[in-house]
């Protein structure tokens, strides 16, 4: 029979945990100073690498080569009380980490049964590792991650998920919620139901959702533009348990899909005007040439007509509807930016004070005209008859606007475009500009009514009380100059326009708006007339002669060429259409004047091609007679041509 100490034997010869006997070895005073190992089993040199033969008598401070008995002060106490203890601890020396357990067999001596956990610290430490790595990518990602149970509580949400969706605290039960004051819509920016949240129809439905767009509002105004994503957890029974999501900041991509959708709308918008303005402007070159002879004709008939006679109220009527149509034709140039434009240097507060008593004939008794002028306005370079007519037809639409009483307010300002407003605005030339506003308090205008406001014959008015050509011609006007207008409008406040000029670095110029005048003086230079249309080169050589000038007729370029250097007299004058077959009528000029260095010249024509000046902005010195034009018109004209 084996005895209990060979049992004991036997289990300590094979046990997998390693076992040590030691005694505590104290000094003179009875402290504890180290302790000597007495006995170790097999494991313990398969766990150490350390064989019994070197343990076995060897004092713990040598042992372990540490130079020091290790836990010394643990083990004199266990030896001392008998009370036994657990611990784990690492040994430096031998980079491992054991879990020891600790008892008394009998006092002064203690057994330690220890366990390598090194490989076990070692995953514990890697698996460490890797959640603070998790830990730190959630914390830095990008995207906002969370977790949201069954009852619809946060359970786990990283920072940019609390920055984005505007989370707080719930301080009660340590969980995370939405604030009241939090506003959450669809992509249109219509406010969204509780249960038509996200992640609410996911925990209800159990289907997932993938890049669904969300708009947060925040309390101080923030707004993201989020795309959400969420799959639900499900338990073993197949419920929906909690679902876990993330939350992407996308408002730079969806604020830049918006202006470029801006951009978009008002690109065609733009082209949309240009082709229009193209049309109109060729349209007005036909029906002058056509208006030109009606008018001049139904003039000089009414010269030779008894006055307050039938025929003579007859021949008013048709010069009046002719004037009439000449107006109409003149809106149509203004909105094509066919319009010749007399510019000069000058303030625009100098134009608005010199229509000031227009104005103010003009406004209704109920409605209260107010002036903002800058005192120290910049110059631009404007044709102050045709800003004129801006302010006319602004005044009048807002006054349209204001059916009772109300303010119409003209303000002038200096200002600066930068490089934001031309973001907005792509056809913006960044810099100084001087801007005109006129602004009224009336109905004020819709979106749908905003986006079409300058397009020609568009009105809001009834049918006859308006050609809805005002506006289309007011932008025209303003294109013309090199100008921008926009409108600003809310239903219920009124409306605002903005005109921004480029300004100058000139000084005013003394004004010469344009004044009809009679003329009286009898003709005697010779004037070669060029023009294609024989209507019209037929009334200007009529009306010519009549005054007593000499006449020399062409109808194209090569024919006025050929008059002109046939003729060895001297030309006093080149009277010219601007659009000349083959040639145009400054290239004429040029060429005739070579052979005729002293000739003048005066352009007409029934729109600008862009060879007058640029824009149609008419250059210094330059003549240009505008069709239709009565015979006045055409003499005083001439007269002006030849006085250089």
């Amino acid at each position: 029979m084996i005895s209990i100490e060979n049992r004991l034997r036997g289990l300590f010869e094979t046990m997998t945990e390693g076992v040590v006997l030691h005694e505590i070895v104290c000094d003179e005073t009875g402290t504890a100073v180290d302790y000597v190992v007495h006995d170790v089993n097999p494991a313990f040199t398969r766990q150490v690498g350390i064989s019994r033969e070197m343990a076995v008598g060897a004092l713990a401070s040598e042992l372990y080569g540490s130079g020091e008995a290790p836990h010394l002060e643990i083990y004199a106490e266990v030896a001392a009380t008998g009370r036994p203890t657990r611990f784990q601890t690492h040994f430096p020396s031998m980079d491992q980490h054991f879990d020891i357990s600790v008892f008394s067999p009998r006092r002064g001596w203690f057994a330690t049964i220890f366990l390598d956990i090194t490989p076990l610290k070692r995953m514990q430490a890697q698996l460490t590792q890797e959640r603070d790595r998790l830990a730190a990518i959630m914390r830095s990602s990008p995207v906002g991650i969370v977790q949201v149970d069954a009852d619809h509580h946060v359970h786990f949400a990283n920072d940019r998920a609390v920055e984005l969706i505007g989370l707080e605290l719930v301080p009660e039960d340590d969980r995370l919620q939405l604030p009241d004051e939090i506003e959450l819509c669809d992509e249109h920016g219509a406010a969204l139901p509780i249960q038509q949240r996200p992640y609410r129809r996911v925990l209800v439905t159990g289907e997932p959702i993938d890049g669904e767009h969300v708009t947060v509002v925040h309390s101080d105004g923030r707004r993201y533009h989020l795309s959400v994503s969420g799959v639900p957890l499900h338990d073993e029974d197949g419920q929906v348990y909690a679902m876990v999501g993330t939350v992407e900041d996308v408002t730079a991509r969806v604020e830049a899909e918006q202006q470029e959708q801006l951009l978009q709308d008002q690109l065609e918008r733009m082209r949309k005007l240009e082709s229009i303005g193209r049309l109109a402007g060729g349209i007005a070159h036909d029906f002058n040439n056509l208006l030109t002879p009606i008018l001049g004709y139904a003039e000089m008939a009414m010269m030779h007509t008894e006055e307050g006679s039938a025929l003579a109220r007859h021949l008013a009527k048709v010069t009046h509807s002719a004037e009439r149509a000449r107006e109409l034709i003149s809106q149509f140039l203004a909105f094509g930016r066919k319009q010749v434009l007399e510019v000069q240097v000058c303030s625009l507060n100098t134009v608005v004070a010199d229509y000031e008593s227009v104005l103010r004939r003009l406004v209704r008794e109920d409605i209260r005209l107010q002036l903002e002028l800058l005192p120290q306005l910049g110059n631009a370079r404007v044709d102050p008859g045709q800003l004129q007519q801006i302010l006319l037809n602004l005044a009048s639409n807002a006054m349209d606007a204001m059916p009772g009483s109300g303010r119409l307010t003209i303000e002038t300002r200096n200002t600066t475009l930068d490089e934001s407003c031309s973001v907005q605005h792509p056809e913006v030339t960044p810099g100084p500009y001087v801007m005109l506003a006129v602004s009224d308090t009336g109905e004020g205008m819709d979106t749908a009514t905003r986006e079409r406001i300058f397009e020609p014959f568009f009105t809001t008015k009834e049918a006859g009380k308006g050609t809805g050509l005002g506006l289309a011609t007011v932008y025209g006007l303003v294109m013309q100059h090199g100008g921008h207008i926009w409108v600003y409008s809310e239903q219920g406040v009124g409306t605002t326009f903005k005109i921004y000029l480029p300004r100058v670095d000139e000084g005013e110029q003394q004004s010469v708006l344009a004044t009809r005048h009679s003329s009286s003086r009898e003709g005697h230079e010779v004037v070669l007339l060029v023009e294609d249309d024989h209507d019209v080169r037929e009334l200007a050589r009529t009306i010519l002669e009549q005054r007593g000038y000499s006449v020399i007729e062409a109808n194209d370029s090569d024919s006025a060429l050929a008059e002109a250097a046939a003729i060895d007299a001297p030309i006093d004058l080149l009277f010219t259409d601007v659009i000349v077959p083959r040639m145009n009528g400054r290239e004429i000029y040029r060429r005739v004047r070579r052979i005729h260095s002293d000739i003048r010249v005066l352009y007409m024509s029934g729109y600008t091609d862009n060879v007058i000046g640029d824009h149609g902005m008419l250059e210094e010195g330059i003549h240009f007679l505008q069709k239709p034009f009565s015979a006045q018109d055409l003499l005083a004209k001439v007269e002006d041509a030849l006085a250089g």
